[in-house]
């Protein structure tokens, strides 16, 4: 093992929701992160959301919907536009001081202790001993429970798709798949519905033969991004799983406002740079 280190937060996952918690957190926080990206349950899986238009947000959340209004991101329904989304939840991140990030970094193993957790990371720079306070896991798999993973629904593959201005997109005949809109009217996103059976690689040959013979309605469009992630259902939360140990699946949540919010509202302040978790609104 290489450095020992004491955070009072460690969050599992930069998610939506677990960066809105470590925004919200008073002491040092870890986000711990397995992929190279942030959000990736929202903007690498070109999941939009529904819309926030009956969803009452926090100051805190009112506050981010107005900056991303200003950038012209968001729509009065809520609707994020995926692609601008990531560079302002990594200015948050970096403007944040207290907060820690760690990419393609793997959970090995969490332990308890009298009082906190040892969790055992490993990445490129081999082992890391992280001694934590409090664990708030918003993964999708719960990657921080290493000895029992969630297995979640898998409910679409999903791909942007490019097609002529003068030429409406309309709804497919068949239940195989749905149009979503984005933020902007040019925006369409295909949502194909995922088989149970699949794993990634026959999601994507299934993705591509049901385009192939796509309906008539959307021959004249063509495929012009895929996801690199199946957007999946899961409980939102949050769910204990120990003494400070909470999961809290961002991917649970309705659209990355929605769930960016709950994860703020989950982890308050709390006197003497502590993080208190309590129920979610």
């Amino acid at each position: 093992m290489t450095t020992l280190q004491h955070c009072p937060l460690l969050v599992c996952g930069a998610t939506l929701a677990g960066i809105g918690a470590a925004l919200a957190a008073g002491g040092e926080v870890l986000i711990v992160e397995r992929s190279s990206t942030v959000g990736h349950e929202f903007i690498e899986a070109f999941n939009p959301g529904l819309t926030t238009a009956d969803y009452v947000l926090s100051a805190f959340g009112e506050r981010f919907r107005s900056e991303l209004a200003e950038r012209n991101l968001i729509g009065d329904n809520g609707i994020v536009h995926l692609p601008g989304l990531a560079p302002v939840l990594c200015r948050h991140l970096d403007l944040a001081q207290h907060i820690g990030v760690l990419f393609m970094t793997e959970i090995v193993e969490v332990k308890a202790l009298a009082s906190g957790y040892e969790v055992v990371l490993y990445n490129v720079s081999g082992f890391r001993t992280v001694i934590a306070d409090r664990i708030l896991d918003t993964t999708t798999c719960r990657l921080s429970d290493t000895a029992n993973p969630h297995s979640s629904e898998r409910l679409t593959l999903n791909a942007y798709l490019h097609g002529p201005a003068n030429v409406p997109v309309s709804q497919p005949d068949d239940r195989s798949a749905i149009i979503a809109q984005g933020r902007f009217e040019e925006e369409h996103i295909l949502k194909w519905r995922v088989p149970a059976d699949c794993d990634w690689p026959k999601a994507r040959q299934g993705l591509h033969d049901y385009w192939r013979l796509r309906p008539q309605q959307l021959s004249a469009w063509t495929i012009a991004a895929v996801a690199g992630v199946i957007e999946s259902r899961v409980p939102p939360g949050p769910h204990p799983l120990s003494a400070r140990w909470t999961w809290l699946p961002s991917a649970g949540f309705d659209s990355p406002l929605q769930a960016l919010d709950q994860g703020y509202r989950l982890v308050r302040e709390k006197g003497g740079g502590e993080c208190e978790i309590v129920e979610a609104i």
